[in-house]
Order: C-alpha cells, then sequence, then structure tokens
C-alpha cells in the first residue's frame, strides 16, 4: 500500500489520479441526481432551496475540479512520457504532490456538507456578490474556495511536470515536429 501512496512511477499516479477521480464522479453525480430528483415536478419535494442551490453547486464544481480536468491530466502523466520516450515524467515527486492537493483538495470541497451552514450556494463558479460573506456566510464557502484551490494547484503541478517533459525529456531525434498529436 505504501509502495502505492507514495510512488513515483507516472503510470501509478496517474492510475491513482483517475481512480480518485472516479470516486469524485460518483460522489458529483449523487449530487446530479438529487437535482434531478428536485426536479421531476414543480415545487420543493426533496431538498430545500439552499439544499438544492448547494447540490447543484458541488455536482458542477466536482465534475469540473474534481473529475474531468484531473482524469485528463491525469492521462497526459500516464501517457506522454511513453509517447515522447521518455523513462520517466519529468519531477515525478511535484507530480505526486500534485496528485495529493488534489486529493486534499477534494476532500475539503466535499467536507463543506458537514458545517453548519453547509457547502457554497454561489454556482461552480463561485462568482462575487453570490459567494460573498453575506449571500453565503459560514465557514462552507471558505472550505469550498480552499479546496478548489488545493485541487487546482495540484492539477497545474501535473500540468507543468507533463508540459516539462515534453520540453526537456525528448527521446534523441524526436523533434517538435514529430511529437504525436496526443502531445501537442
Amino acid at each position: 500500500l505504501y509502495g502505492w501512496l507514495a510512488a513515483a512511477d507516472h503510470k501509478r499516479i496517474a492510475l491513482m489520479s483517475m481512480a480518485a477521480g472516479l470516486v469524485f464522479f460518483v460522489v458529483s453525480g449523487a449530487n446530479a441526481l438529487l437535482v434531478r430528483l428536485e426536479l421531476a415536478r414543480p415545487g420543493e419535494q426533496v431538498l430545500s432551496h439552499d439544499t438544492y442551490n448547494e447540490a447543484f453547486t458541488m455536482h458542477g464544481a466536482g465534475m469540473v475540479y474534481l473529475f474531468v480536468t484531473p482524469v485528463a491530466l491525469a492521462l497526459g502523466v500516464y501517457m506522454v512520457p511513453l509517447q515522447v520516450g521518455a523513462s520517466q515524467i519529468m519531477w515525478p515527486r511535484l507530480v505526486l504532490f500534485g496528485f495529493w492537493l488534489y486529493v486534499i483538495g477534494g476532500v475539503i470541497m466535499q467536507a463543506a456538507w458537514l458545517t453548519e451552514d453547509g457547502p457554497g450556494k454561489a454556482g461552480w463558479t463561485a462568482y462575487v456578490p453570490l459567494s460573498d460573506a453575506i449571500n453565503t456566510p459560514g465557514t462552507g464557502m471558505d472550505m469550498f474556495l480552499f479546496g478548489v484551490v488545493f485541487a487546482t494547484t495540484g492539477g497545474l503541478l501535473f500540468a507543468a511536470a507533463t508540459l516539462a517533459t515534453i520540453l526537456r525529456l525528448r527521446a534523441p531525434g524526436m523533434t517538435m515536429l514529430r511529437l504525436p498529436v496526443f502531445c501537442w
């Protein structure tokens, strides 16, 4: 287990990221099911107005910040070193750190459900004025924003290492014009 959780191998990190992405997909999908259940008939059946907005926000944010983007980046972490002829991704420990930032950010985002006021209800973009302290009071919105910052920082580390691998660790003779389309 420790060999997987502290692995510096790009394939293992990518597989762990994809697995975490699938877990967050299921959680965000459950929020989507609650939203669809509420929209089945006019009026409030299952969720209150605030809880509906929270479920809608957490579904959108979970899909964008915790599933689609990280899984796409994990695919790049897995495939790019193989396609450019590198033995490893550049900065593998930084990629591992990015994975843990992503997971911690996702857990913080979902833990906002446990606060007194619940997670943010400002939509997945969290634009002001809906996300300010007046319209979304409590620590739930703060936890949501911290989770987004952690998860996106992890994604940026994935992207930086992948780009650096393409630029610096190509096999001899592989010019930029000979790169596979996936790398472009």
